[in-house]
């Protein structure tokens, strides 16, 4: 399901509201979301989308809620996450940020502050390829994190920030 609303005083453009079943994002695939993202920010509304199943990259990560704006930042556009939710039984994921030209230079940077609440520690690692290594374990990590480059790509050697991690209640096998 899509639906359009008209711009809300303030805004350029409007916003595009997106209801899915399943919204599945492949590796492959990361590259023309980037680039089109990249378009001038009169070109591009405003997001709402949410999804009953997330996949990305290939890992089922729940479900999706997310919404982001862009404004005029210079030529290139600022996108601002005002909400990003993804609830998974192992956790849920709850963050807000921008995506927006660097200072000096060329490019982008992202900026996130999160939180992960954390229901089964040992689920969440097997999601992610690390099985056997904790059995239940459940708390919180939350914090503010930037690197250089897109939102859906880390860049370890320019990540920075800090986090907070509160966990407990399982065990290292």
């Amino acid at each position: 399901y899509f639906g359009w609303r008209e711009a809300a005083p303030g805004q350029r453009i409007g916003t595009l509201t997106a209801r899915f079943t399943r919204l599945e994002l492949p590796r492959s695939r990361a590259a023309e979301v980037e680039s089109l993202l990249e378009s001038s920010p009169q070109a591009l509304p405003a997001l709402d989308v949410h999804a009953e199943e997330f996949v990305l990259f290939d890992r089922r990560l729940g479900s999706l809620s997310l919404r982001a704006v862009n404004s005029a930042g210079g030529a290139r556009p600022v996108w601002t996450l005002e909400q990003l939710r993804i609830e998974h039984p192992s956790a849920v994921f709850d963050a807000h940020g921008t995506w927006a030209p660097v200072s000096f230079g060329s490019g982008r940077a992202t900026q996130l502050a999160f939180g992960l609440d954390i229901a089964d520690a040992g689920r969440l690692l097997a999601l992610y390829g690390v099985e056997e290594a904790v059995r239940g374990g459940a708390g919180r990590i939350s914090g503010e994190l930037h690197w250089s480059g897109s939102p859906l790509a880390f860049d370890y050697t320019t990540l920075g920030g800090q986090m907070r991690m509160q966990i407990g209640k399982g065990q290292f096998l």
